[in-house]
């Protein structure tokens, strides 16, 4: 096995991998934006609904958790799909046949 294989093959696993973290976050993410359709309304600071996050065309406010929990969830789909960009590219420039 040659160096080009080598790369081809760790390629085509950082794709499936990013292509699955890519389709189970934006499941997450689809969710969590339902959920949260719930908590319209204004900040509450009692329950520590302070943060504020547009969804759906509605403002809800969340707590410090949900909110780091969405701006995770929102790198994680952000650096997925920029793997799953840079590998397709490379793809065309770069095949995986051999010729």
């Amino acid at each position: 096995m040659n160096f080009r294989d080598i790369v081809l093959k760790i390629r085509k696993i950082i794709l499936k991998i990013s292509a699955f973290s890519a389709l189970i976050t934006m499941m997450m993410f689809v969710f969590i934006n339902n959920m949260y359709l719930d908590n319209l309304g204004h900040p509450n600071l009692e329950t520590g609904n302070i943060f504020p996050y547009k969804v759906k065309g509605g403002i809800v406010y969340l707590t410090e958790n949900q909110n780091d929990l969405v701006l995770w969830i929102t790198w994680i789909l952000i650096i997925s799909y920029a793997l799953i960009f840079i590998s397709l590219v490379l793809g065309k420039k770069w095949p995986t046949n051999k010729t």
